[in-house]
């Protein structure tokens, strides 16, 4: 028999549960468009009517666009950092582990996409300052995502880094930035061999590998 807090919790359960499933579409939807139209040229009527919502609806979940594109980023970000976690756990010796780095780094075209969304994003957002914790919040967990990365790396390896693990993760995503947005604008000199191979120098400089 049922007591009466569970019956009286059943309707926030279902409450809960709809917003949930609610905010999964509009993320699921936001995804594909972000990716499709860029972030300043995606437009709120359009997601919330391709997740089968109204513009109200949309408001009652998210205050604007770029609150939407940080949980849509932030999810990009967790699943890389998943995906970079598993490819250097999987292997031994620090060559393996770097070279299993350089495969995920040229073979996600998915990657590249938000790797541009967030260039975009950063342009907006030094164009309105006063939005700038929102790129700061995204920024902090692609970062942390990254030295966990090569924190991992260092405590298999036992070798102290030779620059801070912060420092060394903003060098590689800088780097990881600056290539991707090469390989669009000077696609004759920067191929997507040219970017593997830049990436494979500097990890190899800050693992202590040259």
């Amino acid at each position: 028999m049922k007591t009466l807090t569970e019956k009286s919790l059943r309707p926030v359960r279902r409450q809960a549960e709809r917003v949930a499933l609610t905010r999964e579409r509009i993320v699921s939807s936001a995804q594909r468009i972000f990716a499709r139209d860029g972030f300043e040229a995606a437009k709120l009527e359009e997601i919330a009517s391709d997740a089968g919502y109204t513009r109200g609806a949309f408001y009652a979940n998210y205050k604007n666009k770029e609150e939407l594109f940080v949980a849509v980023a932030g999810l990009q970000i967790e699943n890389q950092i998943s995906i970079a976690l598993r490819a250097v756990r999987s292997k031994t010796g620090i060559q393996s582990k770097i070279d299993a780095i350089l495969q995920q780094s040229s073979d996600m075209s998915e990657a590249r996409t938000w790797v541009l969304l967030m260039i975009e994003f950063s342009l907006f957002v030094l164009r309105h300052p006063q939005r700038k914790k929102h790129l700061v919040s995204l920024y902090d967990r692609l970062l942390k995502g990254i030295e966990t990365v090569f924190e991992d790396i260092h405590r298999e390896i036992d070798r102290k880094p030779p620059v801070p693990l912060s420092i060394m993760g903003i060098g590689f995503y800088s780097l990881v930035q600056g290539l991707v947005l090469q390989e669009m604008l000077n696609a004759n000199c920067v191929t997507p061999k040219v970017s593997t191979d830049l990436l494979g120098i500097y990890l190899h400089a800050v693992l202590g590998e040259l």
